[in-house]
């Protein structure tokens, strides 16, 4: 599935606070997909991110997933309200940090990897 730019997102995990417990219910922040190059700025990630990995952004570096939550969902939402898995949460620089966005695994980009071994 071909995401529109700037679509809207949501993603899900335990959002570890400071030193305090894992909640025990699912956590989610809102957020937007971004394009690799915006991604890739100087003043984000400096080109770290391939054409396998996909970028969010949530609410201003208000909230994103952390290091708890890798293999966390990267949901869309498209215009039926049909829910599809467009992203595995993969790793950040920091938590929630202005101008760092989160990256992704696309689930696109594994599609025939995944069929090959699901059969699905």
């Amino acid at each position: 599935m071909k995401l529109p730019e700037n679509a809207s997102v949501v993603v899900t995990g335990r959002e570890h606070f400071m030193n305090g417990p894992l909640p025990a219910i699912l956590q989610e922040a809102f957020g937007k997909v971004i394009d690799n190059k915006v991604c890739n700025h100087p003043h984000s990630l400096s080109g770290l991110v391939t054409n396998k990995m996909l970028c969010a952004v949530f609410k201003s570096g208000k909230a994103d997933a952390c290091q708890n939550d890798p293999g966390g969902l990267l949901a869309y939402p498209d215009s039926r309200k049909v829910w599809h898995l467009v992203g595995i949460v993969s790793w950040g620089d920091g938590y929630a940090k202005k101008n760092k966005p989160g990256v992704y695994t696309p689930v696109t980009a594994y599609h025939d990897w995944i069929t090959s071994k699901t059969g699905l």
